[in-house]
């Protein structure tokens, strides 16, 4: 027998259960080759994001339980993607409600967006933080969706948020 074999049989809830392309067909290679890095197996969304409900960011009252469940995972599973933890989530379930009870015009919301990105990476880098952000949210058009679902598509905090972890991922490897 041999070790693998061995820790296989002593350690069963220690496999990696390998991303199933084929339970979402729709999701990028890329999406798919993010999800199955080793880290990603020993750091699971689902236990890293554990109370993350999909409650939170729509209506899902109408859904099977079996259908919230799976809606709640992948929900988990984007904001991994995206390389968000509790404090962000928060974050932007804030922000959310925030604009939401006193909106803010979206020109405004450009404004102190740009101002933002050039407080943190400069004015010469704005345009390259911004074209940062839109890819890793291009990466799986359902992040986008989501985000504009909150309302959060031209607030400043939430684009300088992506635009910094855009530049994390592309400096990590994980954002081509």
């Amino acid at each position: 027998m041999t070790d693998d074999e061995l820790a296989a049989r002593l350690y069963p809830s220690m496999q990696p259960d390998t991303y199933d392309p084929s339970k979402h067909p729709a999701i990028s290679a890329e999406v798919r080759e993010i999800r199955n890095q080793p880290e990603r197996q020993l750091y699971k969304a689902r236990d890293q994001l554990g109370d993350v409900d999909a409650a939170d960011f729509g209506d899902v009252s109408k859904l099977s339980d079996e259908k919230r469940a799976a809606v709640t995972n992948e929900l988990r599973e984007i904001f991994s993607d995206l390389g968000m933890g509790h404090e962000q989530i928060g974050e932007l379930k804030n922000w959310s409600r925030n604009l939401k009870a006193n909106p803010v015009p979206v020109e405004r919301q450009r404004e102190n967006a740009n101002r933002m990105l050039r407080d943190k990476f400069g004015a010469e880098n704005v345009d390259s933080a911004l074209a940062g952000a839109r890819k890793l949210l291009q990466r799986d058009p359902r992040t986008a969706r989501l985000i504009e679902s909150m309302g959060l598509g031209d607030d400043g905090d939430t684009v300088l948020m992506i635009a910094t972890e855009a530049r994390r991922q592309r400096a990590k490897g994980l954002l081509k």
